[in-house]
């Protein structure tokens, strides 16, 4: 599951990411920098829940909800 700081495409990308494994567990990644390449593992999850809690809990200074557009109406995250 993606998650992005606005409403249309492209996507933001710099929001953790989770991701499914096997076994019902799952893996949350963050990009190492706000649209860079590489990703950063948060934590793994035996829960969905758990696997928000890990997402929530690493969201970036000064994220609020969704805005109406595209990544270039977004203010720079700390």
């Amino acid at each position: 599951m993606q998650f992005s700081r606005c409403t249309r495409f492209p996507w933001s990308g710099d929001l953790p990411s989770v991701f499914p494994l096997a076994g019902e567990r799952f893996r949350v990644l963050r990009l190492h920098e706000p649209r860079g390449s590489g990703r950063e593992e948060v934590g793994e999850a035996d829960t969905a829940e758990e696997a928000v809690e890990l997402v929530v809990s690493h969201l970036p200074t000064g994220c609020g909800p969704a805005v109406d557009g595209t990544p270039d109406v977004l203010d720079p995250l700390r």
